[in-house]
């Protein structure tokens, strides 16, 4: 049996990000292989900069760090790192 994923691109992660203010206990979000991008992951950072919440965030297999708005994803995470001392685990590999 073949299980298909629909891919979420980036106006799926657009989607999420504008309903991540009202996921106020979300520990965990996987977004693993969902083609992304840098502006996408970009979008979802912004919004989780409010949630100490989350433990959990894997943005693996996405595509980032290979268009000109990597630099500004790279400020993005490194100021939201820097504000969640919850965060446990960060997967990113595969980019």
């Amino acid at each position: 049996m073949t299980i298909s994923k629909n891919k979420m691109g980036y106006d799926g992660a657009k989607f999420l990000a504008n309903a991540l203010p009202e996921m106020k206990i979300l520990q965990k979000i996987v977004l693993s292989d969902d083609e992304i991008g840098d502006l996408g992951i970009n979008e979802i950072i912004s919004a989780c900069r409010n949630y100490c919440s989350i433990e959990y965030l894997d943005i693996s297999g996405n595509n980032i760090g290979k268009t000109p708005a990597a630099n500004e994803l790279a400020e993005n995470l490194s100021q939201y790192l820097n504000n969640n001392r919850n965060i446990e685990v960060l997967k990113m590999n595969w980019n």
